[in-house]
């Protein structure tokens, strides 16, 4: 999809998934190049030590959430990353 359906705003990426997991995606999501290689991609997942945080940011993802998702958290990641608040998702 980030290949051919594109362009997104941000991919919100679940970690842990049958045949591709999320480190792969983002690894073939980065080396796309040009605008789909560069969207933001952000980590969702419910196995949250440290070390997995290091390894989804190593693989070229920008932001880490932990589920359940915190709503405070993920405007949070959206406003530092698409610029899109809380107050301005409420207007869309």
């Amino acid at each position: 999809m980030a290949e051919h359906d594109g362009p997104f705003d941000l991919v919100l990426r679940d970690v842990q998934m049958p045949v591709m997991d999320g480190i792969a995606a983002t690894r073939a999501i980065r080396g796309l190049g040009g605008a789909a290689g560069l969207v933001p991609i952000v980590a969702v997942t419910a196995f949250a030590p440290p070390s997995d945080r290091d390894r989804c940011l190593s693989a070229g993802m920008d932001g880490f959430l932990t589920k359940p998702v915190d709503p405070d958290a993920l405007f949070a990641v959206l406003d530092r990353l698409t610029g899109i608040s809380a107050s301005t998702a409420a207007l869309r």
